[in-house]
């Protein structure tokens, strides 16, 4: 490990497996911005003789592994994929809602006598 925090690895076994790593911190001292990366490979072959090998990495957008091996994911729908994009923008101005209470100040006024909630009556029930 480097004094920055920053590592990378690598090793080899006698029976082919690989493996190889290394790791960051990105954006260092950026409040709500900084971020763990690590990227990496690691290789074998399996028991029916195919060779595997898997390709990752691991930041603040989660676990990504990549190998000819692995099923490919459906596309990401269209309206999905906007909102995404529409939330890392509000969250680059600073303008996400999370939902976290925020209180107001708020300034108590008479309300409009035209949208004052008027008493309903209804008919007496009928008796026999």
């Amino acid at each position: 490990m480097n004094t920055d925090g920053s590592f990378s690895y690598s090793y080899a076994t006698g029976d082919g497996q690989q493996v190889q790593a290394q790791g960051y911190l990105k954006n260092p001292g950026v409040k709500d911005n900084e971020a763990e990366v690590i990227q990496g490979s690691y290789s074998y072959t399996a028991p029916d003789g195919t060779p595997i090998t898997v390709t990752y990495i691991a930041d603040e957008l989660g676990f990504r592994a990549e190998g000819a091996h692995l099923p490919t994911p459906p596309p990401i729908p269209e309206a999905i994929q906007r909102a995404l994009e529409l939330i890392a923008q509000a969250q680059k101005q600073g303008t996400l809602d999370t939902g976290e209470y925020r209180p107001q100040h708020q300034q108590h006024q008479r309300p409009n006598s035209s949208h004052q909630q008027r008493p309903t009556h209804y008919p007496r029930p009928f008796s026999f």
